[in-house]
């Protein structure tokens, strides 16, 4: 980087970041592109920050690269050039180590969402209730059964929306429209969907409780995941309160 490789004429974070943007124009663009032929360690800065975009890291990132281009040592002057391009690649790869570390505690959260969500099978519940003569089939809420199963959350996400604008009692279909939001990117949806299936349903009250613990955690409200989970930890029931334990000790 600029700032850290004068000599070596390596690129700035700023470039690094404007590329990755496209937000160049030509002559700089090809300038560039031709430095990343040649420089692995610039290439390897790029690989970083595509891997991750984060600005706030990225900032982070700067001042690092600010504070070990300030620092002089008073033989650096003196030393040969190719010399100097060792010292210049070491700080890079500092800088490279302090991303990957960075980035790892950054998505701390999601990596550990990721480990524990489990989509619950809905279609059959569902189905079930329907040969009972609970609920008749609804056009939403099989195609919203149909985006669940296939993965597709955050089509199931609407569908599921546009039944319970009709049906909003159907708490059951709320609770599976909250775990499709929840893993459709929509977080604070979900917490919204989940928070009233817990309060209106007692017999989904650990389930949508859990997948609630959930929906803190991908917006990284630790706090109200913990009191969440805590809670869980105390009830009867086995499935979720052994959840809740088990992810309480991970997260501490």
């Amino acid at each position: 980087m600029k700032e850290l490789t004068a000599h070596t004429a390596c690129l700035s974070l700023e470039e690094i970041q404007n590329y990755a943007k496209d937000r160049l124009d030509e002559a700089t663009r090809f300038r560039v592109e031709n430095h990343l032929l040649d420089c692995a360690l610039c290439r390897a800065a790029l690989d970083s920050y595509l891997a991750n975009r984060d600005e706030t890291l990225g900032a982070d990132l700067a001042l690092l690269q600010q504070q070990i281009g300030q620092y002089k040592h008073p033989k650096l002057a003196a030393m040969p050039k190719k010399r100097i391009n060792y010292v210049a690649a070491a700080a890079v790869l500092l800088v490279l180590t302090a991303a990957a570390a960075a980035y790892w505690q950054h998505t701390r959260y999601d990596r550990l969402y990721a480990s524990v969500f489990s989509a619950p099978k809905a279609s059959e519940v569902i189905a079930m209730r329907g040969e009972n003569g609970v609920q008749e089939a609804d056009p939403d809420l099989l195609q919203a059964l149909d985006w669940y199963e296939a993965g597709d959350f955050a089509a199931a996400s609407q569908s599921f929306d546009r039944y319970l604008q009709r049906q909003p009692g159907d708490f059951q279909a709320g609770l599976y429209a909250g775990i499709a939001s929840l893993n459709g990117g929509y977080p604070e949806k979900a917490a919204e969907q989940l928070t009233a299936v817990s309060i209106n349903d007692p017999k989904l009250f650990d389930e949508a409780n859990w997948y609630l613990a959930l929906a803190f955690l991908k917006q990284k409200k630790l706090p109200d995941a913990k009191a969440i989970l805590e809670n869980l930890a105390q009830r009867a029931e086995p499935v979720f309160a052994g959840k809740a334990k088990e992810l309480l000790e991970r997260l501490e």
